[in-house]
């Protein structure tokens, strides 16, 4: 948990994605707060497909994901002061995180995926069991609508 108090100052629009440097404006205090490195898939939803993927799903990248709070960001390296994905931030009470058994392209898969349309975001893979069952417990909670909500 970080801390500051005080509550959210802008309504997240409905489509969920807010620009990663207003995050602060959107933002509950105290939030959830973790951040590491997990291999990411591209995605075939048109949110974060890229010109010349091959296959429904790409080839994997290893990112860094901060989540603060309910909202999701990644950026190519823990050294990048700029979101990988145009100024973005995902609105996680809009989706939920599903572990995957025995995924093709590696062990220690999971999704997050709209809740409503079902729309893959984000196909990820842990290095190991223990991470990726820290994600899905951190993620299962920001997907909580009211989760620190006062």
């Amino acid at each position: 948990m970080t801390g500051a108090t005080g509550g959210a100052k802008k309504v997240v629009p409905s489509s969920g994605i807010i620009k990663h440097s207003e995050l602060l404006e959107y933002q509950l205090f105290p939030c959830l707060s973790m951040a590491g490195y997990l291999n990411k898939s591209r995605a075939p939803s048109k949110l974060f497909q890229r010109k010349g993927s091959t296959g429904f799903f790409g080839n994997l990248h290893r990112r860094f994901f901060v989540l603060q709070g309910h909202f999701l960001t990644y950026f190519k390296s823990h050294h990048d002061p700029k979101p990988s994905s145009r100024d973005e931030s995902i609105d996680l009470r809009l989706a939920v995180a599903t572990r995957i058994r025995n995924h093709e392209f590696a062990p220690f898969a999971f999704q997050i995926a709209l809740k409503e349309k079902g729309t893959i975001l984000f196909l990820l893979f842990a290095d190991n069991e223990s991470q990726r069952d820290t994600w899905l417990d951190c993620l299962a909670i920001a997907t909580q609508v009211n989760t620190l909500a006062k």
